[in-house]
Formats: structure tokens, C-alpha cells, sequence
């Protein structure tokens, strides 16, 4: 299930902390806030990326004070065992992490004390009151944490049971539409719903960090987690054992750190079971798999383009010399021909457009004529004999070819049929910290790009230097000396003649580098754009390679055909293709 924006960030433009601060500030009396004013500005251009963290936000919305006794906190000591942030509402009977609603900066003991009970004891609120109605009359808290402050009354079953079912039950429409069908097909199916919080949550707590950037197995992790989350959640809160009056917690960490018996059958086995699951969700080793199919749609690009030779005429008799007509015709499918034009003899991989597809597979004698003609077009020289030397087995877009092991999907062609444009599959592996890393690179982009001043700092943006330069060794590393070294276009010697310039670099110069070669091991079939280190531009490690098979044989030794069931479970390699030469 999709995560989804929280109601105080709908229909709100975004605001830094900083601002927030200093505007509610403004309607504070100079003495109140003067000195929390001066330790604002004393944080100085790194004021946003401390601010980042909640105990320090809810510092300054706080004034300075523990919300449970007034007492004056120690800014110095912030991120120490004497601070804590609460949960207002528990965190054992509702998931909610809002800084603004439900969260509040107290002495680590006040935190103790208050345990997983609700509403707040009446001695705090007794000494207390007057000063949340201060906060919340200056805007400093909002409606609804103020709401849950001063509340005396206990959570009801009603509530109890709304907090459970909202982990439960999903309300997106779309979703419902789809689990409607699945249950119309399957009526004796149960459906379990999972929501993406959930699994966000799980991979926090275990340190099973996520980078969509790192490979494409973080989907096939989501899958996997997201059915182990989903069916302990289902099993202890939907089913007919649980009674609100028992012992429990919504705590993701509690939760999942100790076992979970229904009936006679233990259903999750606590610590034991969570370490095979991370274990488990660690691996480098789901399948990554390729849909072929014939291309299907538009029979062409849709925009006209000028008087020219060779191009699809805008009507039927309308020369293209004279009015123009269409170009990059649509490829269907793609097929091997082997063809002799005067003494050269070849094997080119043939792309069939959709327009004459289906006839092409049907009909032997036009298939021989079409690939005439498109040879023509394509070598630019009369035809002497054709043959097909793999019989008429058309290969799909997104055919799977194995280049001395590195595999890649064919995707399309460029130079009108002298080059096949492909996708690389291989999936890059690495230790988990560099997951994390990748993660916290991806995060920095993010805000530089949004706030070209924004302040770099290590101890909140956890990147540096030294580890950009680890990781630039390992892209270094994976291209000279693993499956990498048989990428189409390895663009080895540009790093290696780059690493000066990208040592040379400051922080940002270098997060975004890093993020650009990390897309040569991904599947992006275009350019890649090297031009920090000093390589070309967007034309850079480019997946292309020629249509023709003897130009294989300059830089493989064994180049094979992979089907494979969509699972990945089954696999089937041809033959040899250089063989066929």
C-alpha cells in the first residue's frame, strides 16, 4: 500500500524549521524569547540541518523547557540519556510519529515515569496546564497536541480498536478497486493489507536501509518484508484470539522482538525468527527478471518531420521527398538474418517494424522480400542472399542476451537498424553500509538541488570525503575486475584517468559524481553524464552496440539467447551466437 502525506503536510507549502520558529517567535514578547533567539542565530548557517533533529526543534517550540515539569533544559546536553522525546499518545496503542501532534522534549526520568499510560498523570497536568495554554495561545503547540495534554480521560475500546484498524484497513480507492477483483477471482483468499509505513518502519528499526538507487532488488525486499509485517499485524490484531484487554503494543520493535502465539501455533518467533528475516532481506540474490513482448501502440514517432528519403509516408502515395512523412518506425520485433552483399557475408540482427510485423511472421515470401528491402535501407548496398539462421523465432523487445556474462535486454534500435540499444540487468552488490551511504547521498542531492545555499555537514548529512573516495575505488574496483569489465562501453579508463579530478572536487561536486556512476551499473540505457571527472557528457557509457554479430566477436567470446520463466526460477540458454558466423 502507498505511504501517502500526512494531514499537516496537505495543501501546505513547505517551510524550514528555522522559519517556523522565528515566525511564531514574532508573536512572543522580546523577553520570552531572547535568549532562545541568540542560540538560534549562534547555530548560524548549519541552523536547518541541526534542526533537522526533533529533541533540538522541539527545544526551541518548547522555549526551553521540559513539557511534564517546567524545568529548564540544557541545550549543551541535548542528545544525551538526560533528554528524551515522548509520545504523547503512546507509541504502544498508536503509530503516530508527528513532532507536531504527538511528540514532546522531556527529562529522560519524567519519561520513564509516564511509561505506556494515558492521559498523562494529574499532577503534571495540574502544574503544567497554564503553561501549554501559554503555547498554545502563541501557536507554539498546535490544536491537537494541546488536545492530548489536557486530556483526562483514558483511550476508549472504540478508540482502541480505530488506532488497530487503522493499521489494518486501507481507504485509497484504487486499492479497494484491486482487492475487490482479486477477491471476485479468488473468493476463498484471504486479502491482507500491509501499508508502506509499516515495512518503513520495520526497515528502521533493523537497520535494513533502502536505496532505490543502490539496485532494483529493494522492490523484491519490500515484497518479502511486507508479507512477513503484513501476516504478523493480520495474525495478532485481526483475528478472533486478540482482546483489547490483553497485553499489547504497536510498537514495531515490540512487536516483532518477541513471539506471537495464536491458538496452539506460534505465528512469529520473536528475536530467533527477526534475525532470519534480516538475514533473509539482506541477500543479493533475488531474481531479476525481463517481460519480452511485441511492441504494440503507436506505429511510428508521431511527429512529422521534413522532406527526406526513407521515411514513412504521411498518406499513401505521397512521395517523402516531397512532403515529408514519419519517422523512427516503430520496431515490432527483432530477428537474426544472415545475408552475402557481393563478397561480405554477415549476420545482422534485423529489426521488424510493427507496421508489417504480423505479416512478416506469416507469410515466408513477403518476410523475404520486406528483409531485402530493409537491408538496403539499413547497409545502404544491394542485397545478393538472405537466410534466417535461427528459423523465424522473432526475438521480443527485452530479449535477454548474455555478453560473456553480463546480461542486458535489447530495447530498441539507433542509426536506423545499425545499432541495438540495450539495458544493462546486472544487479550491483555491495556490503549494507554502502546501502546506507547511497541513501544518504541521494538525501544531500536532494537538498542541494532544492536549496542551492543549503550548508553541508558531516555529522547530520553522514557523507563525507574519505568515504566518497571509498566508494569511487569500488566503482573502480567493479569495472576492472568483476562481470563489470564486460559492460557494453565500460567507461574504465575515464575514472581511472578521473580520479584526480574527482579527489579535486568539494562535497557536492563529489555526491552528485557518485551518483552519476552509480547509474553505469544500473539499468539505464542512455548516456551517463562523466563531465565532473572529465569524461563526456550525457554520451558517456551508453548501451549501444552494432546490429551486426561479427562486431560481437571483437568483444565477446560467447554471446547466448536467456529465456527464463517471469520468476527467474527457469532459464534456457541458446546457443552460441558466434558460432552461427
Amino acid at each position: 500500500m502507498t505511504r501517502g502525506s500526512t494531514d499537516e503536510q496537505k495543501g501546505k507549502r513547505t517551510k524550514t524549521r528555522k522559519q517556523q520558529i522565528l515566525e511564531l517567535y514574532d508573536k512572543c514578547q522580546d523577553e520570552e524569547v531572547r535568549l532562545l533567539k541568540q542560540q538560534l542565530e549562534a547555530l548560524g548557517d548549519y541552523a536547518d540541518n541541526k534542526l533537522q533533529g526533533d529533541q533540538l526543534f522541539l527545544y526551541f517550540m518548547q522555549l526551553g523547557k521540559s513539557m511534564y515539569s517546567n524545568t529548564t533544559i540544557e541545550l549543551d546536553k541535548l542528545g544525551t540519556e538526560k533528554y528524551n522525546v515522548d509520545h504523547i499518545y503512546p507509541q504502544a496503542f498508536v503509530k503516530d510519529d508527528s513532532v507536531i501532534n504527538n511528540k514532546v522534549l522531556v527529562l529522560s526520568t519524567e519519561n520513564g515515569a509516564k511509561k505506556d499510560t494515558y492521559p498523562i498523570a494529574s499532577d503534571i497536568q495540574q502544574n503544567m496546564r497554564g503553561y501549554w495554554d501559554f503555547l498554545h495561545e502563541k501557536g507554539l503547540i498546535s490544536d491537537e497536541k494541546h488536545k492530548r495534554l489536557i486530556r483526562v480521560t483514558p483511550f476508549t475500546d472504540d478508540e482502541k480498536l480505530g488506532f488497530i484498524n487503522r493499521q489494518l484497513t486501507e481507504t485509497s480507492q484504487s486499492t479497494k478497486a484491486v482487492a475487490g477483483l482479486l477477491k471476485e477471482k479468488y473468493p476463498e483468499t484471504e486479502i491482507v493489507y500491509c501499508k508502506a509505513r509499516l515495512v518503513s518502519e520495520f526497515r528502521q528499526n533493523f537497520d535494513l536501509y533502502k536505496s532505490r538507487t543502490f539496485n532494483d532488488l529493494h522492490h523484491a525486499v519490500d515484497a518479502y518484508l511486507n508479507i512477513v509485517a503484513g501476516n504478523v499485524y493480520h495474525m495478532k490484531f485481526s483475528k478472533p484470539w486478540f482482546s483489547l484487554d490483553s497485553k499489547y503494543s504497536l510498537k514495531t520493535k515490540t512487536l516483532f522482538t518477541q513471539p506471537l502465539v495464536c491458538g496452539k501455533e506460534t505465528v512469529w518467533g520473536g528475536e530467533e525468527m527477526l534475525a532470519k528475516v534480516k538475514k533473509t532481506a539482506v541477500k543479493n540474490h533475488a531474481h531479476f527478471t525481463k517481460f519480452s513482448f511485441f511492441k504494440k501502440g503507436g506505429l511510428f514517432d508521431q511527429m512529422p518531420v521534413s522532406a527526406a528519403e526513407g521515411l514513412v509516408p504521411l498518406k499513401k502515395g505521397l512521395p517523402t521527398e516531397k512532403y515529408g512523412g514519419y519517422n523512427k518506425a516503430s520496431v515490432m520485433f527483432y530477428i537474426p538474418v544472415r545475408y552475402r552483399a557481393g563478397k561480405k557475408s554477415d549476420i545482422i540482427i534485423l529489426s521488424v517494424e510493427l507496421l508489417f510485423g504480423k505479416r512478416f511472421l506469416e507469410d515466408m515470401k513477403f518476410a523475404e522480400e520486406y528483409t531485402f528491402i530493409r537491408l538496403k535501407q539499413i547497409l545502404g548496398k544491394d542485397i545478393d542472399e538472405i537466410s534466417f539462421p535461427m528459423g523465424m523465432r522473432p526475438w521480443k523487445v527485452n530479449t535477454v542476451l548474455s555478453l560473456d556474462g553480463f546480461r542486458v535486454c535489447i530495447s530498441g534500435t539507433a542509426s536506423r537498424g545499425k545499432c541495438l540499444i540495450a539495458q544493462p540487468i546486472m544487479q550491483f552488490s555491495e556490503d549494507k553500509y554502502w546501502i546506507f551511504y547511497l541513501k544518504k547521498l541521494e538525501e544531500f542531492v536532494r537538498k542541494i538541488t532544492k536549496n542551492e545555499n543549503y550548508i553541508y555537514s558531516e555529522q547530520y548529512d553522514k557523507i563525507s570525503i574519505e568515504d566518497n573516495m571509498k566508494l569511487y575505488d569500488i566503482y573502480l574496483d567493479k569495472l576492472e575486475n568483476s562481470i563489470y569489465s564486460k559492460r557494453v562501453n565500460c567507461p574504465t579508463i575515464a575514472l581511472k584517468k578521473g580520479k584526480e579530478r574527482f579527489a579535486a572536487l568539494d562535497i557536492k561536486g563529489q555526491a552528485k559524481a557518485l551518483l552519476n556512476i552509480q547509474q553505469i551499473f544500473g539499468r539505464i540505457a542512455g548516456g551517463i553524464d562523466l563531465t565532473a571527472i572529465g569524461g563526456v557528457g550525457k554520451a558517456a557509457a551508453t548501451v549501444n552496440f552494432s546490429s551486426t554479430i561479427s562486431n560481437w566477436a571483437k568483444s565477446y567470446k560467447d554471446v547466448r539467447i536467456i529465456d527464463s520463466s517471469a520468476s527467474g526460477l527457469w532459464e534456457k540458454e541458446s546457443c552460441n551466437l558466434l558460432e552461427l558466423l
